[in-house]
């Protein structure tokens, strides 16, 4: 009796003792299951005493690691979990100076911030988001480039409302020029400084359009020619007909755009008082901002190749019973 309770205290205290920390398994070439004298199980496949192949760790705070293991090293794809975030994709073991080691990512990636809820997606650097790739905090989505987790240079940003901006990036801040787009089909260009609207057209309205300063007292709007060119246009009040630069007209002429040849042998008199040859033609359709115009007349000197594309008014006339110009926002409103 007392030989037998002997060995089932034995039995018991190996039990306890391979839980604490031993192998169970073969952890010199085959599957086993490691436990350290910290309490860290490491469980996989071994070769010559050592990690190599798929493993799967778990640490004695709950950490826990899933992937590629060479010589005892983590190096490869794999997914790693803390507490606070969880890392997938090309992970790297780097040790520290108080002889402990850390998990980051060095390549195609995912980091999950489970405390500030943001999905990083692209290329690692020592665990920050390097070159290409974007940010996805609780629904609202930066694209772009990065230098260590930063926006840098261009990029956009869509909200979860519907609106979406573009333009230059500084610091993972708005800086320089952008566009923000809003979901009811308005927009607001201009320069901006770390997230802030310095200047430029502040309309938030499908009735306004977006007037783009060109020297001074002068104003460019963005024109779509058909589908087929959209081209920024000197806002001209004193030309009384569209007057297109010969490489646009004849871009347009070669896809078949131009409606109709009105006058092949015409003249117009420019702002210094010259006459000028003009082929005058009609195109079925443009659009400015969110309006369509049809049949626009419009003007090329055939000979002049660095006649500006203006915007006269056989085309303004027709946006609607009247148009204001806010010089504050530099914006175009239309009457209709």
């Amino acid at each position: 009796m007392k030989i037998t309770l002997k060995v089932i205290l034995l039995f018991f205290i190996q039990i306890v003792f391979s839980q604490e920390s031993g192998c169970s398994g073969n952890c010199e070439n085959g599957a086993g299951i490691w436990i350290d004298n910290n309490g860290n199980r490491y469980e996989g496949n071994w070769q010559n005493g050592k990690r190599y192949g798929v493993f799967t760790y778990f640490y004695k705070d709950g950490d826990k690691f899933a992937g590629m293991v060479i010589n005892d090293t983590i190096h490869g794809q794999g997914v790693f979990e803390t507490t606070n975030n969880k890392l997938s994709g090309q992970l790297k073991q780097v040790y520290n100076k108080n002889n402990t080691y850390s998990i980051i990512l060095v390549g195609k990636g995912v980091k999950y911030s489970k405390k500030h809820n943001y999905t990083y997606t692209g290329n690692f650097k020592k665990n920050l988001l390097n070159g290409k790739g974007e940010i996805n905090y609780d629904g609202t989505i930066y694209k772009g480039y990065f230098v260590d987790d930063k926006i840098e240079g261009k990029g956009a940003v869509y909200y979860k409302g519907g609106d979406r901006w573009e333009g230059d990036f500084e610091n993972d801040k708005k800086n320089g020029y952008g566009i923000r787009y809003t979901s009811k089909g308005g927009e607001l260009r201009g320069r901006w400084l770390n997230d802030v609207f310095i200047d430029g057209s502040d309309s938030n309205s499908v009735n306004d359009i977006p007037l783009i300063p060109n020297g001074e007292g002068a104003y460019s709007i963005e024109v779509n020619f058909e589908g087929q060119l959209t081209i920024p246009m000197i806002f001209d009040t004193g030309a009384d007909i569209v007057l297109l630069k010969r490489e646009n007209f004849m871009s347009l002429l070669a896809e078949g755009k131009i409606k109709e040849i009105v006058n092949k042998n015409a003249s117009f008199t420019d702002a210094s008082g010259g006459e000028n040859s003009a082929i005058i033609y009609v195109i079925a359709k443009i659009k400015i901002g969110a309006y369509v115009i049809n049949d626009v007349i419009c003007a090329v000197n055939p000979k002049a190749s660095n006649a500006p594309n203006l915007l006269g008014m056989s085309a303004i006339r027709k946006l609607g019973n009247s148009v204001e110009i806010n010089f504050q926002k530099n914006s175009l409103k239309v009457r209709e």
